[in-house]
Order: C-alpha cells, then sequence, then structure tokens
C-alpha cells in the first residue's frame, strides 16, 4: 500500500509519537526523549526511548524500533494499512485504500460490531425467561443482578441457531460470524452457533470494544467447562487480558484464573482483579499488566494445577520489575469459593496481609522437605539460597536469610554466604552470556532482518557504513552515484533499503521510517533500519568514512563474483562470457 506524503504528514502531526505510545505505555521524560518500560519485552529498568525530534521510538535492550505506525502495528498486531487507517481515523484525515485493504478493514470493523451485537443478544437473553437456566447458575453462584448489568454477562440459548438467526436478521454474513468465532460451518452446509446453553462473559479491551466472549458451561452435559474464543481479526487471546477495563486505575492487581473469580472478587469490592482469556498468563499479559501496576498478588487455584500455574506466572512476571505476591489461603480452593465461605472481609485480611513470592516459594519448600532431618534440612537450605539469591535487595536477602538460618538452626552468616555464592556464580554465568551474545550480534549470528551478514560481514558492515552515510546526510548520495549500484550490494537487505533511499532522495526527499513501513517487515526489519538511522544521528557524516566503505564493499562484491565464476559449469561460463559479448555488464551473484 502507497500512501502520499502529504497524508503520512498529516497523520503523524495530528498523532505525534509520545502522544500515542502513553495510550500503552507509561512513559517519564528524559531530557528530550522519553523512557518507559519496553510493550516488546520484559525488564526491570526502563531502555524503551521515544524521540520526539525524530518521531522514533528504540528499545535499547531488545532492539525494537519504528516511528508511530511501526509501533501501532505491533502493538495491535495490525497490517500497515490497517495501521495507517486507526491512526488516520484518530486524526481524522481521509486514507484511500485499494479493495484487498478496504475488505480487511471492513471486516475488522464488522467483527467488532457483530461483537457488540452478540454481547447484547446474550445479555438480553439472559434477563429474558429465555435465561432462566443461566440466571440460575448466576445467583447459585452469589452474583447479583448489579454485577451482572455491569460486566454484561449473558447466556446463549440451548439452540443451534439462535445467535446465528439473530446476527442474520441483522445483516451479517456467515463467513463474518464464522470470522468472529461466533457461527461454525456445518458438514451439511448452513452454520450454527458456537455457544450454546452457556453462561457469556464478555471480553473488553482497554478502550471498551467487546473483541472476544467466554462461556462456561451451565450443566454437565458438555464435557468441555468453557469454550473460548479463538483468535479473530480483533482478538489475539494471548495479549488480552479480562476485566484490565474495569480494573486499571485500582489499588490491588489480584491476577485469577478464572471469569467467575475475577467477577466474584469485584462484586466483593475488590476491583483490581483480572484474569486471563481461558490460557496461562504469557508474557505478553504480563507486560501489558506491569504498564498499569507496581504489584501483583497472584490468587490462582490452591491444587498442584494451581501451584504450577503460580511458579509460571512468578517466572514470567519477574523480569517485568513489578512486585510479585502470592494469596497462599486454605479452607478453599479458589478466591470465589473463599468468599462465599468466609467473606470478603477474611478475604481481604487475606489479600493485604498476603507474602511476597519469596515467602510463597520458602513455605512450599518447607512443606515438601522435613527439616527435622539433616537431608531434609539441606535440601531445603540449598532449594531456598537459590530462591533468595535471585532477589536483588540486599536487604530482603539479609531477611529471608535470617528466617531460613532460624528455622533450620544454622548459623545466618552462612546461608548468607552461600547465597552470595551463588549469586556471583550466576553474575559470572550472566557475563559469559552477555559476552556470547554481543559476539553474536557483532558477527550477525542474530542478524533476523539481514541473514546474509553472517556469512558476508566485511561486505555487510561496509554496507552499513554507507547506509548511515546516506541518512546522516542526503548529498552523499553524489558520491554513492558515480561509484555504486544496486547490484554492487552483497546482502539483500542492505540492498532493499538502498533502493529505498535512492527513491526517495531522487524524489528530492530526505528519507523518513515511514518510507520503509509498508515493504518492510514491523519487528526485525524496521526495528534495523531505525537502529541504522539512529546510528547516522549519533555520528556526523564523514565523506573519508563513505569512500572507505564503498571501496570494501567493491572490493568484498569482486571477490565474491571471482569466487562464482570459478564455481561455473562450463555451459554457465559459456553463457556468462556470451551476455558479456552482447554488452551485458552484471556480473554474476555469488551463491
Amino acid at each position: 500500500m502507497r500512501i502520499s506524503d502529504d497524508v503520512l504528514r498529516s497523520i503523524k502531526e495530528r498523532c505525534p509519537i509520545e502522544e500515542t505510545i502513553s495510550r500503552y505505555v507509561t512513559l517519564k521524560p528524559n531530557g528530550s526523549r522519553y523512557v518507559g518500560l519496553c510493550p516488546f519485552h520484559s525488564e526491570k529498568t526502563p531502555s524503551f526511548t521515544v524521540f520526539s525530534d525524530t518521531q522514533s521510538f528504540y528499545c535499547f535492550g531488545c532492539g525494537a524500533g519504528g516511528d508511530v505506525i511501526t509501533f501501532v502495528m505491533r502493538e495491535e498486531s495490525l497490517e500497515y494499512p490497517e495501521a495507517v487507517k486507526l491512526l488516520a481515523d484518530r486524526a481524522g484525515v481521509r486514507v484511500e485504500q485499494n479493495e484487498e485493504e478496504e475488505k480487511a478493514m471492513r471486516l475488522r470493523s464488522r467483527v467488532l460490531a457483530m461483537n457488540r451485537d452478540a454481547a447484547r443478544f446474550f445479555h438480553e437473553t439472559l434477563v429474558s425467561e429465555a435465561g432462566a437456566r443461566g440466571m440460575e447458575y448466576l445467583r447459585k453462584r452469589g452474583l447479583k443482578k448489579k454485577t451482572i448489568t455491569h460486566f454484561g454477562i449473558g447466556y446463549a440459548p440451548d439452540s443451534w441457531d439462535a445467535l446465528t438467526n439473530h446476527l442474520k436478521s441483522k445483516g451479517y454474513k456467515e463467513e463474518e460470524m464464522i470470522s468472529a468465532f461466533l457461527a461454525s460451518k456445518g458438514k451439511k452446509g448452513g452454520c450454527y452457533d458456537i455457544f450454546r446453553d452457556r453462561v457469556i462473559f464478555p471480553i473488553i479491551d482497554i478502550t471498551g470494544r467487546v473483541v472476544a466472549f467466554g462461556g462456561r458451561r451451565v450443566g454437565d452435559e458438555d464435557p468441555r467447562k468453557y469454550i473460548n474464543s479463538s483468535n479473530t481479526p480483533v482478538y489475539r487471546k494471548g495479549q488480552t487480558v479480562f476485566a484490565l477495563n474495569f480494573a486499571k486505575g485500582a489499588d490491588k492487581l489480584v491476577l485469577t484464573e478464572g471469569y467467575l473469580d475475577t467477577v466474584s472478587l469485584h462484586e466483593a469490592g475488590f476491583t483490581g482483579a483480572v484474569a486471563t482469556c481461558g490460557t496461562a498468563i504469557t508474557a505478553e499479559q504480563a507486560r501489558l499488566l506491569a504498564r498499569y501496576f507496581d504489584e501483583v498478588t497472584i490468587a490462582y487455584d490452591s491444587d498442584s494445577a494451581g501451584r504450577t500455574a503460580t511458579s509460571k506466572a512468578i517466572e514470567l512476571f519477574k523480569p517485568t520489575g513489578i512486585s510479585i505476591n502470592v494469596l497462599d489461603y486454605k479452607g478453599a480452593k479458589d478466591p470465589d469459593e473463599f468468599i462465599r465461605r468466609y467473606g470478603s472481609e477474611a478475604f481481604g485480611e487475606l489479600l493485604y496481609g498476603s507474602g511476597s513470592y519469596v515467602d510463597y516459594r520458602l513455605e512450599l519448600l518447607k512443606r515438601d522437605n522435613d527439616i527435622t532431618k539433616p537431608d531434609g534440612k539441606v535440601r531445603y537450605i540449598n532449594a531456598a539460597v537459590e530462591v533468595i539469591a535471585a532477589e536483588d535487595s540486599p536487604l530482603k536477602r539479609e531477611v529471608y536469610a535470617s528466617r531460613v538460618a532460624e528455622q533450620t538452626s544454622v548459623d545466618k552468616r552462612t546461608v548468607l554466604t552461600e547465597i552470595e555464592d551463588r549469586r556471583k556464580r550466576e553474575g559470572r554465568r550472566e557475563l559469559v552470556r552477555e559476552q556470547k551474545r554481543q559476539m553474536r550480534v557483532s558477527f550477525g549470528s542474530d542478524d533476523k532482518a539481514n541473514p546474509e551478514k553472517r556469512a558476508n560481514l566485511r561486505a555487510a558492515r561496509a554496507e552499513e557504513e554507507i547506509l548511515r552515510c546516506l541518512f546522516a546526510n542526503t548529498s552523499a548520495y553524489d558520491i554513492v552515484k558515480t561509484e555504486l549500484t544496486d547490484s554492487d550490494f552483497v546482502t539483500e537487505f542492505d540492498r532493499r533499503i538502498f533502493d529505498c533511499i535512492v527513491s526517495v532522495v531522487s524524489d528530492g526527499r530526505t528519507p523518513a521510517l515511514s518510507d520503509f513501513n509498508a515493504d518492510f517487515d514491523p519487528v526485525a526489519e524496521i526495528s534495523a533500519i531505525t537502529r541504522i538511522m539512529l546510528d547516522a544521528d549519533k555520528e556526523p557524516y564523514d565523506a573519508a568514512a563513505l569512500k572507505k566503505a564503498i571501496s570494501v564493499l567493491k572490493e568484498e562484491k569482486g571477490r565474491l563474483t571471482g569466487d562464482a565464476i570459478k564455481e561455473m559449469s562450463p555451459e554457465e561460463l559459456k553463457d556468462y562470457i556470451a551476455g558479456l559479448k552482447k554488452g551485458g555488464r552484471r556480473k554474476p551473484e555469488a551463491e
């Protein structure tokens, strides 16, 4: 999709990158820049940087980079035309689209509208006579009408096509219903409802749009306890959190395993409760929650499966820097049952008195090891040392070391020495891992944007220097165009960047990130281009460095071409010579 420069300029003027990204990431000013926790990888110290002067972003931790359009593409899981259209709609800018792009945008719009109509249908069914079965179930779970209305909870009748027929009457097509995961195609043709005889929980995103549904069975006839929407044009289950639209702004974030636990907690007054959407928590969801809260309390089920899920959640939250507490309750299997059995006041005492994840893990270790016996004591201390050593705060390490020492009648200094030894060993391992990572970056082993770099390192480095010079000063093209063509570039990725720069400069413009968005991958490729542009901003244009890079590239290209000629078969060499006699000047590409 090609969009006019005037339209892109208008979008960027009306959607400043720092304002747009602030919708998703908490940014803090840092001189002329803004910094925050990266939404694309887990980190404790902010390395995600937004540059107002260049209207770009770059994460110095994971290398993610781009402009406002790239950011929206990644954050909203959109293709380039859809991201441009979304920003254009926010900015009040009209964008012309081709038929295919219009079709994709229209489907997204139709799915959102259909979800809204389906949610109304489910809720209206619940409060009617047809929903008596669903309402009875919710009442047994102790939910009040006010809470049911607040969450828009509904009921899917025990019918093959009640929703399908309703949506058809609204003008929706069967293909659209299938795309929205509201209907499925039958073996004999026609469609049938996916959600039947189930209490329905609308899943609403942070902006208030109904993007999906979770359906809880009412009876025991269906072996599937829950049916949850699959990914659709408007929904990615691993990136969405149920009830976050209601929870943001609450003083206490509580992560539960299910919709009913979350709803019950809200009714009891704990409005910071959220749940993942029918799947184990993902790194994306952990980072999303860390944007809105400084602390999370994990309130998963108390059974073995719940403990396993808790351990996974802890590991995903740790890199985000959010403080992690764990609810270790007894006498009930989940928060909903605990509240119904002991009341909201008892749950509040449990919640606000909950310990950190270190407390939780030490308690589990103590349960699993008999510390009255020498071997059990040793196992417990070794495992406890590993848990405590991962804690960054020296004060907290000393407090937990004191607890372990007291429990096991071992000298505190011995425990602390073991902890610090463990930290030193892990520090050395981390240093080695970082050195290896830097080596891979330096030698192009991990370059997902330019996979040819590793095998052509010297040429690729020269290419990047040429590109950097072109970004730093477009007048450098006056030198480059007399010395090089795109056929002199060894790696395809750098050749594509060069072609794009040449096209832009030939139009009398200065290259900007928006010139690359339509033709380059928004994750690896645009990030790599952003890095080169940042390097161009840091270092002034140097004509001597440019000429040296051109010389190196031509030398490498000549060497590779020579190697290619040596490997030609007699027939290929004959054809090549014949081509030269006809006036063909293009040299053979090295394989």
